[in-house]
């Protein structure tokens, strides 16, 4: 089956990969031994908020006993429409079966079609929604900037400031949205460098760059699926941490990003700004 197929092989590595996680199992558990924990896991979440390892473990335990009941509920409503589908009174939900079938569900359900809700999302609305979602949060806006020979690495890289009129530039950000033969995959948001005090009155802007693979066949006017719009939105939040985090120290810029990583790009802000550019 062709779904089987293709989960296996994108959820598949190298079995040569085994043996090197393997060692490297080994030499983080000797390392963290060295610098005085009992595990690598206590040796991890030193830097970070959590007391302990009891205490992860207790809140995953807490937060796999409170969605239990609903992801059963969930997994067995995907199940007997796949078996009323199939007409199979015995089908089992295998895992390359839960997008596919979940697809179904929803366009049964609610009528849905996505190429419909993709026409209330053009990449260029998108785009202006997140300006309008920054401007009231924050009071900034991002306008679009010139770039200096050979800093684009590519045509379609447009570069934006992030301006608050009281306190001038915040940072710059690349976009480079579109797919392309030979890029990286995925959508991804990278630090080119990292903000730090310079001196009492000097601070070393932000540069970062937002990456994504959405279609170039129409440009601006390419319209985005919802889950396009959700991961646009996401990268974005991680956008706005490196562009409004302010420390004295590039090391301290960096572990802001990584303390907070997701809290800006979680569900707020995804439909808090998909309200804004609907409205607007």
């Amino acid at each position: 089956m062709r779904r089987r197929q293709v989960y296996v092989v994108g959820n598949s590595e190298p079995r040569e990969n085994i043996g090197v996680l393997d060692e490297l199992i080994d030499a983080r558990d000797e390392f963290a031994k060295t610098m005085g924990c009992r595990s690598y896991a206590e040796f991890a979440i030193r830097p970070n908020m959590a007391a302990s390892v009891d205490v992860v473990m207790s809140f995953l335990n807490d937060l796999s006993d409170t969605v239990r009941h609903k992801a059963d509920e969930e997994f067995n409503t995907i199940k007997d429409f796949k078996r009323r589908v199939c007409n199979d009174k015995s089908a089992d939900l295998e895992p390359w079966d839960e997008d596919y079938f979940i697809g179904m569900m929803k366009s049964s359900a609610h009528t849905v079609d996505p190429s419909v809700v993709a026409s209330y999302f053009p990449l260029s609305q998108c785009i202006k929604g997140l300006n309008v979602l920054v401007e009231s949060l924050f009071g900034a806006t991002f306008h679009q900037v010139p770039m200096g020979d050979g800093e684009s690495w590519h045509p379609n890289v447009i570069k934006l400031s992030l301006h608050h009129p009281d306190e001038g530039d915040l940072g710059f950000m690349y976009l480079d949205l579109y797919s392309r033969k030979g890029k990286y995959p995925g959508c991804a948001h990278f630090a080119i460098r990292g903000g730090r005090r310079l001196s009492g009155t000097n601070y070393q802007l932000p540069i970062i760059a937002l990456v994504c693979n959405f279609s170039s066949s129409r440009g601006l006017t390419a319209r985005l699926n919802h889950c396009d719009v959700e991961t646009l939105f996401h990268e974005f939040g991680h956008a706005l941490h490196s562009l409004l985090s302010r420390t004295v120290f590039c090391w301290f810029f960096i572990q802001v990003i990584k303390r907070f990583l997701h809290i800006l790009s979680g569900s707020t802000l995804i439909f808090a700004g998909i309200s804004a550019f609907l409205w607007y």
